[in-house]
């Protein structure tokens, strides 16, 4: 029975499901109104004066959210450390300070206070700067055997400017984006048509200013921000009419915003890119998750790009989390979790068919991002560029070609060389040689006239 037993519990063990490698893609928490168009929605004026701006709120979601990473990665499956270990996890976040910020704290709650590092009485001599620090002694006190306050930690965040950051910024760095406008603009003329009575009700009954699906894609988020940060709304809008912004903005997102193939691509560039990368080194490297914190864009990227079964829009502190297993000690397998709801990826679960997913859905290589953004028709700015230099080009050419004409006239106006008669030169023998210019070399002495016989008496 014990062989049994024994035999069964090895079996087991076999089939377990290890965890190899964790990305974890987040949305930043929740903002201020980030479009001055539709301020007037609210009297909060602190609201309204930093547009686009991390709140409490938002920074108290992303710290429950690193909190649940944390019961999840750390203290239930103990693949991340307890304590910070830079070899293990890598941050990024996009250029915006939200999403910055957004970072700080899920990180928070990922690795919380009482984790950081630790000073040993000798180092903590040592730890001082090269100034004097007024109450040295009651800092010293106050930190006891740690580096920072409450024995917190610092984990780097990497970002970009959004100038510099050619992943995260698709509307600046890939040119052919702006290409398809005038399909894009066709696109909103269709979906304007199904909303035009609805726009007038808004404008009427709520005194707005809506004329396009744009539009209502930024009445939307002001208004969400506004709802998720408890701050009154100077409109008494219904559930209903709320309901039909929620449907229209997530037709705007994903008809109007992500009707580019190419831009659903770039979008989800930066972080597939990484993951298939982390992904085909996982055995091999100590790296155990990837961090990214972005805005609600990439998320619709993602979705369409992998068609998961996601309906609804992005709320704020969303997190879309990959999770590549072993089972068995070999066969790898991906997971998909949404919100905490595990997603059916069908057949691209298999790591073979997710690899080559990610293969098709983003630029493999710089090559290939080159071909699709910068081998593209010039820009406004190129084509200006480039007849300014074909027009310095034309003038130089004009300048060498009239100047070899002027050079060709002034040597006509010069008088040919004519070879002079004997007959005109009396100081000569008519018979001799000597030219203009010759210096008497082939003069009369040097030849016998008569005879035509050669007189060497002179140059012996």
């Amino acid at each position: 029975m014990l062989i049994i037993l024994l035999a069964y519990l090895w079996q087991y063990s076999l089939c377990m499901e290890e965890l190899v490698f964790v990305t974890v893609i987040a949305r930043n928490g929740a903002r201020t109104m980030n479009n001055h168009r539709y301020f007037n929605i609210v009297n909060n004026k602190s609201f309204i004066t930093n547009p686009g701006k991390l709140t409490n709120v938002g920074k108290h979601q992303l710290y429950l959210l690193g909190k649940h990473l944390a019961d999840k990665y750390i203290r239930k499956q103990k693949f991340l450390s307890y304590n910070y270990d830079a070899k293990e996890i890598y941050v990024r976040t996009s250029g915006l300070n939200r999403t910055i910020e957004s970072a700080q704290s899920i990180l928070q709650g990922l690795y919380q206070p009482g984790t950081g590092p630790l000073l040993y009485s000798a180092q903590a001599e040592r730890a001082v700067p090269p100034i004097k620090v007024e109450g040295y002694e009651n800092v010293v006190k106050e930190l006891r055997d740690g580096a920072l306050p409450d024995y917190a930690q610092n984990i780097p965040i990497h970002t970009s400017s959004e100038e510099n950051d050619y992943w995260f910024s698709p509307h600046i760095h890939c040119n052919s984006l702006s290409n398809d406008k005038e399909e894009s603009e066709s696109t909103i003329r269709r979906i304007n048509n199904n909303y035009l009575s609805f726009y007038n009700k808004l404008n009427v009954t709520y005194n707005l200013t809506v004329t396009s699906i744009t539009d209502i894609y930024e009445l939307y988020e002001n208004i969400v921000s506004a709802i998720v940060n408890d701050v009154k709304l100077n409109i008494n809008i219904t559930n209903e009419d709320l309901a039909t912004l929620r449907e229209a903005t997530l037709r705007e997102r994903m008809e109007v915003f992500l009707r580019s193939k190419l831009k659903v691509k770039y979008l989800g560039q930066t972080m597939l890119n990484d993951m298939r990368k982390y992904f085909m080194s996982a055995d091999e490297i100590p790296q155990k998750m990837a961090l990214f914190l972005v805005s609600d864009e990439h998320f619709y990227a993602l979705r369409k790009m992998f068609t998961l079964n996601v309906t609804g829009l992005v709320p704020f502190a969303s997190s879309l989390i990959f999770e590549l297993t072993k089972i068995d000690g070999q066969d790898k397998k991906v997971k998909a979790i949404y919100n905490g709801k595990r997603l059916d990826l069908g057949e691209k679960k298999n790591f073979k068919e997710f690899m080559e997913h990610l293969n098709r859905s983003t630029f493999a290589t710089e090559a290939g991002f080159a071909k699709s953004c910068l081998s593209l028709p010039p820009s406004k700015y190129d084509i200006k560029k480039y007849n300014i230099i074909a027009l310095i080009v034309f003038f130089i050419f004009l300048l060498i070609w009239g100047g070899s004409w002027v050079m060709v006239l002034h040597s006509k106006k010069k008088k040919p060389f004519e070879r002079v008669p004997m007959a005109s030169r009396p100081d000569k023998a008519k018979n001799s040689l000597d030219g203009p210019d010759t210096g008497g070399i082939f003069d009369d002495k040097f030849f016998n006239n008569e005879e035509g016989v050669v007189n060497n008496s002179k140059y012996g």
